[in-house]
């Protein structure tokens, strides 16, 4: 998990596109493993009431929402930028009351 929030402190300085694409490229392995790893003798053998068994049994219990997270974030870095008509209105409204000798009132 560390791993996953070193990742999401390198993002914070990239842009949406660039976020995107490190969490596809970095997260989703992690996360793969990770995956591989709950399913796995050692994780089956931990007693659910210890420490660790809590641990495993809250990532399980979180596990869609990590998955997600990342495949969102990058099916929407990956689909093209649009502006929405309510917003071209919105601005086309808005730039007929700005003054045209460039002051603002």
């Amino acid at each position: 998990m560390n791993q996953l929030y070193d990742i999401e402190r390198r993002a914070t300085q990239k842009s949406d596109q660039e976020r995107g694409e490190l969490r596809a490229k970095e997260s989703r392995r992690i996360l793969d493993r990770l995956g591989e790893y709950l399913e796995g003798p050692v994780a089956k053998s931990v007693l659910p009431a210890s420490k660790l068994g809590g641990a495993f049994n809250y990532i399980r219990n979180h596990w869609e929402a990590l998955n997600v997270f990342v495949n969102l974030d990058v099916a929407r870095c990956q689909r093209p930028t649009t502006r929405s008509r309510r917003s071209d209105v919105f601005r086309e409204r808005h730039n007929a009351h700005a003054p045209r000798d460039g002051h603002s009132r």
